[in-house]
């Protein structure tokens, strides 16, 4: 995402003008994202549009008025296949923009819209499934033997990364919790289900690099697993 400076229009502005110029047509446009708080030097507007006349096309990005623009495109007839397809992935990136966004520009259906974003939302991710629970379990079993085994610290680097991520996927889906996406989402998901359990994966994480103590996160990835079932190999199938 390009660095833009910071004094750039208004967003709210500046997005009914994006949506006058890209997309005339359409008929609901929902502005959301950080802009909408605080604006930084990377904030970049974010805009669920409903637009018939964009085809198949779910997303688009691009640079207007130094702000970069990310724009999720919906049609009527299709929207409630990404709602239910961020429901089961437990990322609710979309619902959130909806249910929390600024309406732009209206034709009368967007309350409706909106609320049944706001009620999935509120209403949590479906219960994760045997498999996916088991598959994690396993994943991570597998992840912690080459933790522990492992004497590369180039290679460690990488298996610390994908425990954090996977541990943190599997405690918040465990307990039908958004898992918020990638990066700087999922720490903060992790910090309003359990601020304890953010904070221990924190400073074992810490540990490792600034002692090389393995402990304290083997330790902590031991625990959670140990409330659903354990560490997972034998007899594990897929």
């Amino acid at each position: 995402m390009p660095y833009s400076d910071v004094n750039r229009a208004d967003p709210v502005e500046a997005a009914r003008g994006i949506i006058n110029r890209h997309f005339p047509g359409c008929t609901v446009a929902i502005l959301s994202g950080s802009a909408l708080r605080h604006v930084t030097p990377t904030s970049d507007l974010d805009l669920v549009v409903f637009d018939a006349s964009c085809g198949d096309v779910f997303r688009k990005s691009f640079t207007d008025g130094g702000w970069p623009v990310e724009v999720f495109l919906l049609q009527q007839e299709s929207y409630r296949f990404y709602l239910d397809e961020a429901a089961y992935s437990g990322v609710p990136s979309l619902l959130r923009m909806c249910a929390e966004g600024v309406v732009i520009k209206d034709d009368g259906s967007a309350a409706a819209f909106i609320q049944e974003a706001r009620e999935c939302l509120l209403e949590g991710p479906p219960e994760w499934e045997d498999n996916d629970s088991r598959r994690c379990r396993y994943q991570l079993s597998e992840l912690l033997d080459d933790f522990i085994g492992g004497e590369n610290g180039a290679e460690h680097m990488f298996t610390i990364s994908r425990i954090v991520l996977l541990l943190s996927e599997f405690v918040l889906r465990s307990n039908r919790c958004w898992i918020g996406g990638d990066g700087k989402w999922m720490s903060r998901a992790l910090e309003d289900f359990d601020p304890d359990l953010a904070d221990g994966l924190l400073r074992a994480v810490g540990l490792f690099y600034s002692r090389s103590d393995k402990e304290p996160l083997i330790q902590l990835c031991e625990e959670q697993l140990a409330a659903y079932g354990g560490r997972l190999f034998e007899g594990y199938e897929e």
